[in-house]
């Protein structure tokens, strides 16, 4: 997977608070965006996601995701409408 859509999972699952809800949402297993994930933090070297306490099947972004997550958002913002000013030139 690419770095975009890296990004792009990763604000799903800050979002949804979940694996399972992100997957959901993208189409996609969790495992495919574990992997996804993982990935962007090798790249980044940073821990992007850590498991509630409370609830270990949720989870929320690290000091380094909440710096992530609005960079994230605007790439994929951005990236979405560059590809919609393209295809109006279709």
């Amino acid at each position: 997977m690419d770095s975009l859509l890296s990004l792009q999972l990763f604000a799903r699952v800050v979002e949804t608070g979940s694996f399972h809800g992100a997957a959901s949402r993208m189409n996609l297993t969790q495992q495919a965006i574990s992997r996804s994930i993982k990935t962007l933090e090798a790249e980044l070297g940073a821990q992007l996601l850590e498991r509630k306490p409370r609830d270990r099947r949720r989870v929320g972004p690290t000091g380094f995701g909440r710096l992530l997550l609005p960079r994230a958002q605007a790439l994929v913002a951005e990236m979405r409408a560059l590809r919609d000013q393209f295809d109006s030139l279709i």
